[in-house]
């Protein structure tokens, strides 16, 4: 299941400022929105991991977080529209240095 980056920020919202931090932090809900996001168990599994570990992880195994997660993640960026404009824009509009980031796009 594909959702836009608009409705996974207001599920975000939801979570981080609705919630109490003993359900929101919880492996159980962390498992179930993995799992109903389509990642399945494995998915769900390495992000439960990936919290508890994030801070002593070396760049192997952040690979290898990514590489069982990355089905879940389908989107071209991490961005809203409106980022992805305002970045584009900017970049545009409002040149800086040599123009490096620009000729990227």
């Amino acid at each position: 299941m594909t959702l836009s980056r608009e409705v996974t920020c207001a599920i975000v919202w939801v979570l981080d400022n609705l919630l109490p931090p003993v359900v929101r932090d919880s492996s159980l809900l962390c498992r179930f929105m993995m799992f109903i996001g389509g990642g399945g168990r494995d998915a769900a599994e390495a992000y439960v991991a990936f919290k508890e570990r994030a801070h002593i992880m070396d760049g192997a195994e952040y690979t290898e977080y990514y590489r069982k997660t990355n089905p879940t993640c389908t989107r071209e960026v991490d961005l809203n529209k409106a980022c992805v404009d305002y970045i584009l824009d900017t970049l545009v509009s409002e040149p800086h240095g040599r123009g490096g980031a620009v000729s990227l796009i």
